[in-house]
């Protein structure tokens, strides 16, 4: 038999309960069609979400986010974001050492052989020639002060720097530059480097070894003259007028060990210097 239609009273009230059992559950009435059809990524959703019920999908702190604060970066779509949480740092720029830097030498444990050595001593000893690429090829690696234990060829021949000191004052520069001899080292008389340099003329090396090396300290030869005297007795008017203006040389004070002064060393002078030279050197001590 067929059931009886329920009545109009009947249906209303069923449609009123289950409107009142649906906004228990999730406190809106029109939420309960959302909530039963979940949303897949990737697919439209079926009705266009409130702005008010719009989701977010963005940590609201860093408390809630599994990676660290620090590791949070923006991510604009327009760009490659393949490196978000390590973007690139930009490369500082190498610290080149200025020009005139002088590089650290180099040290090793290198021997030299005696055809070796005696190349170096033709080097030093020969006038007008000497390869400085040459010895600098043959003594780097070497240990510190090595041509400080090698003498120059010939019976009254110093070392390699007092040999160099005479002949070729770049090769003596190399030597004390990199190390390879003393810059106190003296010749088989006990002249100092810088006595034997001012004698010769070499400005170069005596102005190198007085400002790198010596500074103020007092420099004599076994006879007690002065660099300054030394140049006065030989004719250096470079290096008599760089030491008195530079003020590292005194000339009314400086005497040897005869008392000897520097105008007197230049009126004297050796029989080999030519007489012009000296003149030229009384003549800049008097005035």
């Amino acid at each position: 038999p067929s059931k009886p239609a329920p009545s109009p009273h009947k249906i209303l009230q069923a449609n009123r309960a289950a409107t009142e059992a649906a906004k228990d559950k999730t406190g809106h009435p029109h939420q309960l069609a959302e909530k039963q059809q979940p949303f897949h990524q990737g697919e439209p959703p079926t009705s266009s979400p409130q702005p008010h019920t719009a989701r977010i999908a963005q940590p609201t702190s860093a408390a809630n986010c599994s990676r660290p604060a620090s590791a949070i970066h923006h991510i604009n779509p327009h760009q490659n974001n393949t490196n978000v949480l390590h973007p690139p740092v930009a490369s500082s720029p190498t610290n080149t050492p200025p020009a005139h830097t002088t590089p650290v030498p180099l040290h090793g444990n290198k021997l030299l052989t005696p055809s070796e050595i005696q190349c170096l001593q033709s080097h030093v000893k020969r006038r007008g020639g000497g390869n400085l690429e040459h010895v600098a090829q043959l003594l780097t690696g070497t240990p510190r002060w090595f041509a400080s234990d090698i003498t120059g060829a010939g019976r009254w021949a110093g070392t390699l720097c007092a040999e160099a000191a005479v002949w070729h004052p770049k090769i003596a520069v190399w030597l004390l530059a990199n190390q390879k001899s003393r810059p106190r080292e003296t010749d088989p008389l006990g002249a100092p480097l810088v006595c034997i340099a001012a004698a010769y003329g070499h400005l170069n090396l005596v102005q190198y070894l007085v400002t790198v090396h010596l500074g103020n300290t007092k420099e004599t030869d076994p006879y007690g003259a002065t660099p300054l005297l030394c140049a006065a007795w030989n004719g250096q008017l470079s290096v008599v007028q760089w030491r008195v203006t530079s003020g590292h040389s005194h000339p009314r004070t400086e005497r040897d060990c005869r008392g000897k002064t520097a105008l007197l060393h230049a009126a004297c002078g050796i029989p080999t210097v030519p007489r012009e030279r000296l003149a030229r050197i009384v003549q800049y001590l008097l005035t």
